[in-house]
């Protein structure tokens, strides 16, 4: 019986493949938090002061170049065109009659230097007035998708303040934080593959 044993082992023994076991180079990978963001992204903003009413677009919508997002309520800026084109008025009439008076001799030309100067100056404000009442309608300054509105229907809008960001959806970059210990290993790095994970979906990068 023992016999018998010995001779089946052998056999299934000599029955078995043989695999030769050699060291070889693999790709090591390394997971990093990410952040996915437009290479070219721009910032709306008021440039007049007014309440906001009427909205045209929301974020996650895509808008052509120079679609109208947003109006603002213009009276004040309205105000401020018709004051500017009075003292324009003015002022070009003044500067038409110190020059005839000038020429009379009965002011001096020190007088028309500054109706001159106060002329200038009224058609600076008369063109600053007219471009404030062009800002109360806001457009897309670029073709691409809405990415955020910060601002609602009835909202004070006040210069400077932001009332939509807007990306280019066609050029995305994705930057990661690597930690110093890995810099090294890092340098030569040349591709990466980036996850979304609620899309279930890889890119190479």
């Amino acid at each position: 019986f023992g016999l018998l044993w010995a001779l089946t082992a052998t056999a299934f023994a000599q029955e078995l493949a043989s695999i030769v076991v050699k060291p070889h180079r693999v790709d090591l990978t390394f997971p990093a938090e990410s952040l996915v963001e437009a290479v070219q992204q721009t910032t709306v903003g008021a440039q007049i002061a007014g309440r906001v009413i009427e909205v045209k677009a929301d974020a996650g919508q895509s808008v052509a170049k120079g679609e109208v997002l947003m109006r603002i309520d213009a009276r004040e800026a309205e105000e401020a065109a018709r004051a500017a084109n009075a003292q324009y008025a003015n002022a070009k009439l003044n500067y038409e009659r110190t020059k005839s008076l000038v020429a009379q001799k009965f002011m001096s030309a020190a007088a028309l230097d500054k109706a001159r100067a106060d002329y200038d100056a009224a058609s600076a404000s008369r063109a600053a007035a007219a471009a404030g009442e062009s800002h109360a309608t806001i457009v897309a300054p670029l073709a691409g998708v809405v990415a955020r509105r910060h601002a609602e229907l009835g909202d004070m809008a006040t210069p400077g303040k932001p009332l939509f960001t807007l990306y280019e959806p066609g050029g995305l970059r994705v930057t990661a934080s690597i930690p110093q210990y890995r810099l090294n290993d890092m340098r030569d790095v040349k591709t990466a593959r980036v996850e979304f994970p609620e899309l279930d979906k890889w890119v190479d990068a």
